[in-house]
Formats: C-alpha cells, sequence, structure tokens
C-alpha cells in the first residue's frame, strides 16, 4: 500500500467501531507506513492551547529526527469537530493524517491506547508493537535516545 501525502493509511469505513475492525484499520496502517521502524500517532486538535504550544517541539524534534536518517514518521489522528477546523491544522503539520471521519478513528484509537486527553503521542514499532504512550516527552527530551528501547528512558 502506497502512503500518500496527506494519509496515513485508514479510512473511516475501515474503522467501525468494533475493536477487530480498529485492529485490522491500525494494521492496515502500519503496512502502509512499513518501511519505518517507528511510528508515531499524535493525537491532537485545533482548539488545544497545550497542542498549539508542544507541535512545534514536535516538529523541530521530528525534523531533526528525519534529517539524521532516523526512520521514524508521525500520523496526526485529529480530536477536531470538523473538516475546516482538520484541515487548517492539518497544514501546519510536516506529517501526514489520517482522514477527517467525524472521529470514529480516532476515538477508536483513543480507546485502543488509552489515550484520554490531547495532545498525546503513541509510539509503535513497524509490527505495531507500543513503544510508549508518553511520546510526546520521548520526542522533546529524548529524541537522541531514538529508537528507544524498550522500556523507554
Amino acid at each position: 500500500v502506497e502512503l500518500e501525502e496527506e494519509q496515513c493509511g485508514l479510512s473511516s469505513a475501515e474503522a467501525a467501531m468494533d475493536a477487530s475492525a480498529t485492529s485490522d484499520a491500525l494494521g492496515d496502517a502500519l503496512v502502509a507506513l512499513g518501511s519505518f521502524d517507528v511510528i508515531g500517532l499524535v493525537f491532537s486538535a485545533s482548539w488545544c492551547s497545550s497542542c498549539r504550544f508542544v507541535e512545534p517541539q514536535l516538529i523541530r524534534s521530528y525534523e531533526n529526527l528525519r534529517k539524521r536518517g532516523d526512520r521514524i514518521q508521525l500520523c496526526f489522528v485529529s480530536a477536531d469537530a470538523d473538516k475546516a477546523e482538520f484541515d487548517a491544522h492539518r497544514a501546519k503539520l510536516p506529517w501526514p493524517a489520517l482522514p477527517f471521519d467525524e472521529g470514529i478513528v480516532s476515538a477508536s484509537l483513543n480507546e485502543r491506547f488509552h489515550v484520554s486527553s490531547v495532545p498525546a503521542v503513541v509510539l509503535l514499532k513497524s509490527d505495531g508493537s507500543l513503544i510508549s504512550t508518553d511520546g510526546v516527552r520521548l520526542l522533546r527530551q529524548h529524541a537522541r535516545a531514538f529508537p528507544w528501547s524498550v522500556p523507554p528512558p
């Protein structure tokens, strides 16, 4: 599956609310992103002031990791309420995004990874195994330790 510039490989049709569909959809996204060692799901929203504070730091870390050749791909998982907010937010990010779907996919991923607030970054290995649900801290404070051993620093 070819990764499109603006999407991470999941569609709302693939991610019905049951856990097996979410697992399949996540698996499809991981296949689309499979050439990376680490995949980060960035849970964020345009209305979130903490997100606006953290995102520039995440962007810097992400761009620095990519410049030095590290195989990481972040993917925006939106908590925005409408498509216009999503589009405006997405335009500011250097990484692809899950398609806007009124929260169907993001709600499933929130539940799967126990994300209760934004911003949050869930870091996964390319096989889907969890590295950390504390990716904001790892990207901001421990980017030099990439690809982060388990347990991470």
